[in-house]
């Protein structure tokens, strides 16, 4: 825990104090990358309060997050599927059970509905990344 939080605080003085300014020294860039890795270990985990966790994520977008792709890319994870997760075609139970949930009066009765292969995003993202993803994916079909 006590990583953490000097990672933290690491990050905020090396923010404050601008010396992500260019050209990076080289004696510095060891030590840029090990507060790099320590804030993406704060945002996978959670033993930081959310607070933290947020400001955590505001040094490394500063500092810059090599999980994602830069402006160029629309900022989208830095994977071969762009953040998203292959679902597999298969059944799941939809709707409500009458013994568990008497609330969901419009989801009865419940039954199996099998759905093809989809792909869901691991990340939220925004209403430009969903466009640009939209019109790579029938670039592709069309090719």
């Amino acid at each position: 825990m006590a990583g953490y939080w000097g990672a933290l605080l690491a990050a905020q003085v090396l923010l404050e104090n601008r010396s992500l300014a260019p050209p990076l020294a080289e004696r510095h860039k060891v030590k840029v990358e090990r507060i790099r890795t320590w804030l993406i270990r704060i945002l996978q985990h959670s033993a930081l309060p959310a607070g933290d966790r947020a400001q955590a994520g505001d040094a490394l977008a500063q500092i810059g997050d090599t999980r994602f792709r830069g402006k160029e890319a629309w900022y989208l994870p830095n994977e071969p599927l762009l953040g998203f997760v292959e679902i597999p075609a298969g059944p799941f139970l939809m709707g409500s059970n009458d013994d568990i949930d008497s609330l969901w009066l419009d989801a009865k009765p419940q039954h199996t509905v099998t759905l093809p292969t989809y792909y869901i995003g691991r990340y939220p993202v925004t209403v430009a990344q969903f466009g640009r993803l939209f019109l790579l994916y029938y670039e592709r079909k069309a090719a």
